[in-house]
Formats: structure tokens, sequence, C-alpha cells
């Protein structure tokens, strides 16, 4: 796929797969993250353009905040188990200290 093709569907679909996105995700800043992935994405994968490229796009975006949206879940159940606790010091015996 061309530049061209990439930025005539910015052009069109942008402002409306942003807010299908928000919508969807409730979350502003993860939909726009995932729909900048979704072009970067379609730069690289589009050879031959899509039937419907908004709809690829919306999946595409669709597919990367919930990829996201699982890393995170998954980070916020593992990040309890990679704390350790301090060791403990040992205490100052009572014959050890000034004399």
């Amino acid at each position: 796929m061309s530049m061209t093709a990439v930025e005539q569907a910015y052009r069109r679909h942008w402002a409306r797969l942003l807010a299908l996105l928000t919508a969807e995700l409730r979350d502003l800043d993860l939909a726009e993250e995932s729909l900048q992935d979704a072009f970067a994405a379609a730069l690289a994968a589009w050879p031959p353009e899509p039937a419907n490229p908004p709809a690829w796009l919306l999946t595409t975006a669709r597919r990367r905040a919930l990829s996201r949206l699982r890393r995170e879940a998954v980070a916020a159940r593992k990040l309890p188990l990679l704390v350790v606790d301090d060791p403990p010091r040992p205490r100052p015996s009572p014959t050890s200290g000034s004399s």
C-alpha cells in the first residue's frame, strides 16, 4: 500500500474511528494510541489495499487495545508476586556497644 492510500484513509476515517474506539474503550488515550498503531501497521501490511480500509483499521486498533489491556492486567496480577520483603536486619547484641 502506498503512503498516499494510508494518508487518504487517515484523512477520511481518523475522526470517526477514534470516536468509535473511544466510546467502546472508554479511554481516549488508549483509543488514540491503538489507532496510531493500526495506521503504522497499515503502512507495513497494506501492499494490496484491503476491501474495506476503515474496517481493517478498526479491527487492528481493537486488537492492539485488547492486547495492551491484557498485558496491563497480567502485570497488575504479577507485580505483587515480584515484591520481595527486605530481609530482617540483625539486632545488635547487648554486649556489643560502647565500653
